[in-house]
């Protein structure tokens, strides 16, 4: 009896990818999407989601003199840890830029715009599927 064909998708965003998967999926192939696995895990995980939301309010909302991001945010693995902090950090590499920008100056004003529900990542999710909601800064 052979083994199943398994066939990795990778690129950039806006690459294709899903398109491809779902190609693959109409055509009778069993799928996994790894951008899914991740959604589902980030929503069912609240520490995952509070660690991320933590750093995000010690660099960006409230700024906490000194504030490093942490190496470990309670990923599946230090590859995934490596991933959430790689991203975050390109995210926050210059908070006071971005809320410069804005306009934004009160701790208030930068929640309400980094949880504003009109801005979606390309595939239409909102922050909260990221990083849960606050009420206040």
């Amino acid at each position: 009896m052979s083994r199943p064909l398994a066939v990795a998708i990778t690129g950039g965003i806006g690459a294709g990818k899903s398109e491809a998967l779902a190609a693959f999926a109409r055509h009778g192939a069993a799928t996994v999407s790894s951008d899914q696995i991740v959604h589902r895990f980030l929503r069912e995980d609240t520490a995952v989601r509070e660690a991320m939301y933590d750093a995000v309010h010690k660099s960006y909302i409230a700024p906490a003199s000194g504030y490093a991001l942490p190496d470990e945010f309670g990923m599946f693995s230090p590859e995934g840890d490596k991933k959430v902090r790689a991203a975050l950090a390109k995210f926050l590499a210059h908070p006071e830029v971005i809320a410069a920008g804005k306009d934004l100056k009160t701790p208030k004003q930068r929640l309400d715009a980094f949880q504003d529900s009109e801005v979606e990542s390309n595939e239409g999710n909102c922050y909260d599927e990221y990083f849960g909601h606050a009420d206040a800064p």
